[in-house]
């Protein structure tokens, strides 16, 4: 069977699961994001798949990264209407 989500890249895809459970309050701000690792055994993705994700979060202003203590959550929640970065 082929879902919506199944044509999108694999990194979208753990993005997408990222960007959710940010907005669902699962991750607070300030809340540390799994690792790369953990990333690659949950979502069953390479290391560099799982990086591009956290990455690509990045540069949309979702998460910011910081070398030792990882990246973490910069978002409380989207309101309706606004963009990802509010």
């Amino acid at each position: 069977m082929v879902t919506a989500k199944s044509h999108l890249p694999k990194h979208r895809r753990v993005f997408d699961a990222l960007t959710q459970d940010i907005e669902s309050g699962l991750l607070k701000r300030g809340d540390r994001l799994p690792s790369e690792a953990e990333l690659v055994r949950k979502f069953g993705v390479s290391r560099i798949t799982a990086g591009r994700a956290v990455r690509d979060l990045q540069a949309a202003g979702i998460v910011e990264r910081r070398a030792a203590p990882g990246p973490t959550s910069r978002l409380r929640r989207r309101q309706a209407g606004c963009r990802l970065a509010c």
